[in-house]
């Protein structure tokens, strides 16, 4: 390192005048007004001393640029790190994101009046992000300075500044910065997924804040930190302390993380996920799926509907979240049951002791009460609603593979008549069929009373068919075999 640079550091009154002077000329309104972009032409009235004023305030300003990007490069040493702290530099790095955080948005929304304005809030992004990336620089790998700022701006602060989400690189630099600070402390872990778990929330929002974006720093940073909240055991706290009763947007999207975790880790199977977590997973995924059938049977009931499936489409009885929900969840369920050799999946045996087997049979229970009421309607096939059911029939295929246990429970649970049900043609969905006789053929695979519980269901009509009531026809079996006949009238 070269002389020049420690003589900067070194020089901590100089530091900190400058620093100072860029705080302080973030409060002056005059500021906003005299920033000019270098080059640009003085007119006539300003005068000769408004002009040199101009000078001079620019002048500081870019001084205190370079500084904070001087200051940014050096925290990445560790010897500088400790100078720093010994400075309390990090609190005039604070001032800064403080002073220009609140004032970046007002800005922006004078672009098209003001030119000056434009260029102010540019220069002020800059400032932000330079100051975010030197606070990331600082904590890094340092856990004295992991302390100082976790104790100093945890968690109001740092929420206040991301909520703001002034430009999406200076959202990935803060998003690291948490990461660092929890990465090697429990005690940092335990805060965030409790006491302070709406930094957490906001990390979480951030990440859909702009959907243009499939993915940036910031989005890869937050994935860092769910990974390393679930590997730790710490997502049950987490995922509770985001919401009590409703499912919330940042819930989605932690388990939309988690899914994807899980999903880069299917080759080898190392899935991070504990026994108290899958079986908290397995209890969301009942609890939320009969809270959204529950509400579908009381909507048949009172004749408003008469298609279960209807109810997945309505937003009225079943949030948005509550249905993405369910489908990450079976989804994570459906990845982590598949095996890649003739072996039953290493998940298999946990998710049958959380009781997944027994979610399936629940929703068959389900459907046969509408079914007694004589209103199951066939019509919307493309619901979501069918796309649940085909899902845990793909769960309970991938389960039942090579498993005795999961083979006899579902016979205990009679799901054998819901399964050949299900093995009928359906142009808009056809996976429930393939997936429902796969989940035959496990299910009988080297299992003598399942073969001979199968074979003694007798056949007892065709299923209801909204498509052909639409035709004026009805289905008939005659001599083992359907026969279509139009529908007297």
């Amino acid at each position: 390192m070269s002389a020049e640079l420690i003589a900067a550091i070194s020089n901590v009154a100089n530091t900190k005048e400058l620093l100072a002077q860029s705080v302080e000329s973030t409060k002056d309104p005059s500021t906003r007004e005299n920033s000019i972009i270098c080059g640009a032409t003085i007119t006539e009235s300003q005068g000769t001393t408004e002009s040199l004023r101009n000078k001079r305030r620019t002048h500081t300003s870019n001084e205190g640029m370079y500084l904070l990007r001087l200051l940014r490069n050096l925290a990445i040493e560790k010897a500088f790190q400790e100078k720093m702290r010994d400075y309390n530099l990090l609190k005039g790095a604070l001032r800064i994101m403080e002073a220009l955080n609140d004032r970046i948005s007002d800005l922006r929304r004078d672009y098209e009046e003001e030119d000056r304005a434009m260029w102010w809030s540019q220069q002020a992004t800059l400032t932000v992000r330079a100051t975010a990336q030197y606070i990331c620089n600082f904590v890094t790998g340092n856990f004295n300075n992991q302390e100082l700022l976790w104790n100093t701006v945890v968690s109001e602060p740092l929420s206040t500044y991301l909520r703001c989400g002034i430009d999406r690189m200076t959202v990935g630099a803060l998003c690291a910065t948490v990461y660092n600070c929890i990465a090697n402390s429990e005690e940092r872990m335990t805060h965030l997924t409790r006491e302070g778990h709406e930094l957490l929330d906001v990390m979480l929002r951030t990440t859909a804040i702009d959907k243009r974006v499939a993915t940036d720093e910031a989005f890869d940073w937050v994935y860092f930190c769910v990974n390393k909240i679930l590997v730790t055991g710490n997502f049950v706290e987490a995922y509770k302390h985001l919401g009590d009763s409703d499912t919330t947007d940042s819930q989605v999207v932690l388990m939309k993380m988690v899914e994807a975790i899980v999903h880069k880790t299917k080759e080898d199977q190392t899935y991070p996920i504990d026994h108290p977590t899958c079986r908290f997973l397995v209890e969301k995924l009942n609890e939320i799926s009969r809270k959204s059938l529950t509400e579908s049977i009381t909507k048949e009931e009172k004749g408003e509907d008469d298609s279960v499936d209807s109810v997945f489409n309505d937003e009225e009885f079943v949030s948005s979240n509550d249905l993405e929900m369910i489908f990450v969840l079976l989804q994570l369920f459906g990845t982590i049951t598949v095996s890649n050799n003739d072996q039953t999946s290493p998940f298999s045996e946990l998710l049958f002791d959380c009781g997944i087997v027994d979610t399936i049979s629940d929703y068959k229970a389900e459907r046969e009460h509408i079914a007694k009421g004589g209103k199951v309607s066939d019509s919307n096939r493309g619901g979501l609603s069918f796309g649940f059911k085909r899902d845990l029939v793909n769960i309970l295929a991938n389960l039942s593979f090579k498993n005795k246990k999961v083979q006899d429970r579902a016979r205990e649970l009679d799901l054998f008549p819901v399964l050949l049900a299900s093995c009928r043609l359906d142009d808009k969905n056809p996976y429930i069929k393939e997936w429902s006789i796969l989940s035959l053929r496990n299910l009988m695979e080297d299992n003598l009373q399942n073969q001979e519980a199968i074979s003694q269901i007798k056949l007892q009509g065709p299923a209801p068919s909204a498509e052909l009531d639409e035709l004026g026809l009805k289905a008939e079996i005659e001599n083992g075999k359907i026969k279509l006949t139009p529908v007297e009238m």
